[in-house]
């Protein structure tokens, strides 16, 4: 390995996304008839408002394993494997990422 120039990465990104929204919509339609004389008149108007609001955080954390370039008459075969492991304590749990990286 680490012969040429060129690079092998591969790489896994653990993303987590939480939103929240509101929208509102409001429509107001008036119409008015008026007669006389046999003759009928009419007009109508309306009115609308409205909005949409969201927001969304995301948090990412990418893993990436990378091995120099190797001649092409080699095999690489590289992999990446995350786990979340919980582990309960006295006082709350304690979460982390185990990262298993490969290269054969």
């Amino acid at each position: 390995m680490g012969v040429g120039s060129g690079l092998v990465t591969v790489g896994i990104r653990k993303s987590e996304s939480k939103g929240s929204g509101t929208s509102f919509d409001f429509g107001v339609k008036i119409e008015s008839e008026v007669g006389a004389g046999g003759v009928t008149m009419g007009t109508s108007g309306c009115f609308h408002y409205g909005y949409d609001c969201n927001v969304t955080n995301t948090e990412s954390t990418l893993f990436e394993g990378t091995v120099g370039d190797i001649p092409e008459r080699l095999r690489l075969v590289q992999g990446l494997h995350l786990r979340v492991v919980r582990l309960p304590f006295k006082h709350g749990d304690q979460q982390f990422t185990v990262v298993n990286y490969w290269v054969k």
